[in-house]
């Protein structure tokens, strides 16, 4: 009887040592993961005057926004604008457009969209 409870306490000590070698495995790997990549296209800005400066400020603002140290990169706008111009500079972005770029750029997910000027309303 006694034989019979050690060897059971020996499976049940070998089963948690199991399960915790496998959650920590499962931690380490998250942690070793590649971050993420952003492709961020130039926005289309609807507009009767020159808004190019606001086309940056988004560029500018999404960036430090959604950056973060070792989980996620933002694609360098030289670098995304290069494979906008090389796919033709689409008008306008259509979502396999965008996909298309963003393979290109080896990104993860692909930011693009439009915004409209209508008097002092963005």
């Amino acid at each position: 009887m006694i034989l019979a409870s050690l060897k059971f306490n020996r499976i049940q000590i070998t089963v948690v040592v199991m399960l915790v070698f496998v959650a920590l495995s499962f931690n380490f790997s998250a942690a070793a993961a590649e971050p993420k990549r952003i492709a961020l296209l130039p926005f289309k800005i609807n507009a009767e005057k020159d808004m190019s400066f606001l086309q940056n400020g988004i560029f500018d603002m999404l960036t430090s926004r959604l950056a973060k140290e070792g989980e996620v990169d933002v694609i360098g706008r030289q670098e995304a604008e290069s494979a906008f111009k090389a796919a033709g500079s689409p008008d306008p972005v259509t979502e396999s457009g965008a996909r298309t770029i963003g393979a290109r750029l080896n990104a993860d997910y692909t930011l693009f969209g439009s915004l409209t000027v209508l008097g002092n309303s963005i």
